[in-house]
């Protein structure tokens, strides 16, 4: 009988960086082609080798909500945030896909991001999105009638 020779299931400790950093970027490439379940899967399958870095299922989660699947992200980012509590990027990812949900909780989060400042590109997605959280955390007067703005430019414009 003759021997069969099998491949090596890759782990953690057999990619290297450059590997990681493609594998990613195909995830985001299968993103921009619109091939969400693609990316989906890849990112789920690299959290499942490395679990311990919370990037990669943001990464998920962001496919997720690309693909119209909130409920599911919104999901796994709550259980990245409690497993990762110090991952300010899951912090605001979380914020991000709550903003029409529960936009002051979401500026909240941004907040946080914005005053703890120790991830980057946390900072960079609090400062992207606090503006639009903070326009919709705005309570909506009930009387308030759709042409008011028209009005007050009207008037504004008539003054000057």
């Amino acid at each position: 009988m003759e021997s069969v020779t099998t491949v090596p299931v890759p782990t953690p400790a057999r990619l290297s960086q450059e590997a990681w950093e493609r594998f990613i970027q195909a995830g985001f490439l299968a993103c921009d082609a619109g091939l969400h379940s693609m990316a989906t899967d890849l990112f789920s399958n690299l959290a499942k080798l490395r679990p311990d870095l919370p990037q990669l299922g943001i990464y998920q989660a962001m496919a997720l909500l690309q693909s119209g699947r909130g409920d599911e992200a919104g999901e796994l980012l709550a259980a990245l945030r409690r497993k990762f509590p110090e991952s300010q990027l899951a912090k605001a990812v979380f914020a991000v896909s709550h903003i029409t949900d529960d936009p002051q909780e979401s500026v909240r989060l941004f907040e946080a991001v914005l005053a703890d400042g120790s991830e980057r590109v946390a900072v960079d997605w609090a400062r992207l999105f606090i503006d639009q959280a903070r326009r919709d955390a705005r309570p909506v007067r009930p009387n308030a009638l759709p042409t008011e703005g028209v009005e007050f430019l009207r008037h504004f414009n008539q003054r000057r």
